[in-house]
């Protein structure tokens, strides 16, 4: 669906005609509340345009990939490196294989002192794109598309949700179990895709998690 067709579908849902920068503000926002609770494997992205050179050190300010979310964890090379406190930088600016991120200015900094030059996979949540006016008709949510309609049910449950009306008791009767069906099919869909990742393991312990997302079990 693109954003185009959520604005035409909305009305008929929610059985009001909205302004459409209102229209646009309620997608973004509870498409970003929707991948900010759920932290969706198809969120996860990589960038690997920094490069750590012979000599640097935690004093060396690294600017995050302008679409960070969340961070995963980062290798230097081979060497994965493991995030800190940013309140604790001090103690561990000189240890190797630690890095900190400072979100207020959005830089990361890597512990230690570089020894070798190589490339920095920088793995982390992304913030997927916002609707805009002029992106109707290209924008879609990055999910796949059987689970589009999730957005459209979870914009009007918002949406009723503030209107306190008649319209409440609708929703609940005709949309609610629907919209509950949808979304926890995406939510196992995206478990069996974590657990697809790790060999079909439920326990995490042999792998390097120090700051990926766990699975919901």
């Amino acid at each position: 669906m693109t954003g185009q067709d959520y604005l035409d579908l909305l009305p008929s849902v929610i059985g009001d005609a909205l302004d459409q920068d209102f229209t646009i503000q309620l997608i973004n926002d509870t498409k970003n509340d929707l991948e900010t609770e759920l932290q969706l494997e198809v969120t996860k992205t990589v960038n690997s345009s920094g490069t750590a050179t012979v000599g640097q050190d935690s004093t060396t300010a690294r600017t995050l990939p302008t679409d960070f979310f969340l961070p995963l964890t980062i290798y230097v090379g081979t060497d994965q490196y493991d995030p800190i406190p940013f309140e604790h930088q001090q103690f561990y600016k000189n240890v190797s294989g630690k890095y900190w991120i400072d979100h207020k200015n959005g830089q990361y900094h890597l512990c230690g002192t570089v020894g070798a030059t190589n490339t920095i996979y920088f793995y982390y949540q992304y913030a997927t794109p916002d609707l805009e006016t002029g992106t109707l008709d290209t924008w879609t949510p990055v999910w796949p598309s059987r689970f589009h309609s999730i957005l459209l049910y979870e914009i009007a449950r918002k949406y009723f949700a503030f209107d306190q009306s008649e319209k409440v008791r609708s929703w609940m009767a005709e949309h609610q179990m629907f919209y509950q069906e949808r979304k926890r099919m995406m939510m196992d869909w995206d478990a069996k895709l974590k657990l697809t990742a790790i060999g079909n393991s439920t326990t995490l312990e042999d792998m390097p998690l120090n700051s990926e997302n766990r699975i919901n079990l």
